[in-house]
């Protein structure tokens, strides 16, 4: 048992190393191939781990992967997709489940918990810092403060968020000692400064969105329910303060008509994939992994020097739907905003995977929810993500998935810590 026990905690580090610093490696000269090194951790960790312990919660979630996988499969098989596309899919819809598995196996004792809670503070810190140096002393643009997540087309974005959840997590008092209500307000404020520097306005428009569910999912604790609802309010007038300071291009979506056009824009994508589908089973199974608007349609053309090797397969329904939405003034790349992209993570699984795709992916996000969302500030990160699913391929970049599922993890785990030892 203790040899499983090192194993499992030592590749959750292993885990988290490859994916918050694999672009610096990059970056630093070490072959691309190094940003695909968090999956190969991953999967180790679930056959390491898969059977040895029985915690019924943890096991819930093997079915409903093994489904998405087979439909995974069954799509590739329909659409003659390439051997590396089903493989490339699976490694990126399935990580945050298995993760989850990972991470939910076996307690931790007090002492690992505040080993991984350093980790990520130290990670934070560093983030931080390449982001002051980014913004302040070489004067980059807000997209290029990406901070340690270089040259990543979202990394601005990735930064800004996993900074905010940061900020959050201080105001938690995630530590084992006690911070003063100075000190939490300070290092969270550090943090927060992140999602400014950055200019991550979907982050912001997620977080109300996420204070919003929040509140509708307290009504049954009245006092609950007023202070998110009272936090909503608090980020709409933010919101609305900052339009009128260091972020005034967030007037643009405080007009109605533009509002609903980019939107009506934004989901057409839907029916455009529908388009393709000439049978029953391709609304069934969709229309292949990467073939549509997914994460992976859009790995392809920047690491295509490495998969063409592999014979990656393309098809021209994402490129129907780029031009499309470069056709339009609020979807394209000029005066376009990511906040309507036609490209998103929801759009993609339907499209890749079809509807019984869509349904079990979904089905795995609400298992995510019921069993391992126990706490307010869980389910308030979990909400943020679920919304930035529909602005654009949050939940399939690695970065921030895997961040937001261990964040989650760790605190069904103190929760549960501190539940056995009163008990």
């Amino acid at each position: 048992m203790q040899i499983h026990k090192i194993t499992s905690f030592g590749l959750i580090f292993g885990i988290l190393a490859a994916v918050l610093f694999s672009r610096l490696l990059s970056f630093l000269g070490v072959p691309q191939v190094v940003n695909f090194l968090h999956f190969i951790f991953v999967f180790i960790s679930f056959f390491l781990l898969i059977g040895k312990y029985k915690r019924i919660s943890s096991k819930k979630i093997i079915f409903p992967v093994i489904l998405l996988t087979l439909v995974c499969f069954w799509s590739a098989l329909l659409n003659r997709s390439g051997l590396i596309n089903f493989l490339l899919e699976c490694l990126i819809y399935l990580e945050p489940f298995i993760l989850v598995y990972i991470m939910s196996v076996r307690p931790f004792t007090e002492d690992e918990l505040e080993k991984l809670i350093r980790f990520v503070f130290i990670f934070g810190a560093i983030n931080l810092g390449f982001s002051y140096f980014q913004y302040f002393i070489l004067r980059l643009s807000p997209e290029e403060v990406q901070g340690v997540f270089l040259h990543m087309g979202a990394g601005a974005h990735i930064n800004g968020a996993i900074s905010l959840f940061l900020g959050l997590l201080i105001l938690e008092n995630p530590f084992s000692f006690a911070l003063s209500r100075r000190q939490k307000t300070f290092y969270s404020l550090l943090f927060f400064s992140i999602v400014i520097l950055t200019d991550s306005k979907q982050v912001l428009a997620a977080l109300i969105g996420a204070f919003f569910l929040l509140s509708i999912f307290k009504g049954a604790k009245p006092k609950k329910a007023l202070f998110y609802i009272f936090n909503f309010f608090a980020m709409i007038s933010a919101t609305l303060m900052l339009a009128h300071t260091v972020f005034p291009r967030i007037k643009n979506y405080l007009k109605l008509d533009n509002v609903l056009d980019g939107l009506f824009q934004k989901f057409s994508v839907f029916s455009l994939i529908s388009d393709y589908h000439d049978n029953y089973f391709k609304f069934l199974f969709g229309l292949g992994p990467g073939h549509t608007v997914s994460r992976l349609a859009w790995l392809i053309p920047d690491y295509i020097d490495v998969l063409k090797n592999f014979s990656i397969t393309v098809s021209p329904v994402t490129d129907a739907i780029w031009f499309e939405a470069n056709s339009h003034y609020l979807t394209n790349l000029v005066t376009g905003s990511s906040m309507f992209s036609m490209f998103f993570t929801w759009a993609g699984v339907f499209g890749d995977l079809g509807i019984l795709g869509f349904l079990i992916y979904s089905f795995l996000w609400g298992m995510v929810f019921c069993h391992f969302c126990i706490d307010d500030f869980s389910r308030l990160i979990f909400f943020m993500g679920i919304g930035l699913g529909f602005v654009f391929t949050w939940l399939e970049e690695p970065p921030f998935v895997v961040f937001l599922i261990f964040l989650i993890g760790i605190r069904w785990q103190r929760l549960y810590f501190v539940n056995k030892r009163r008990s």
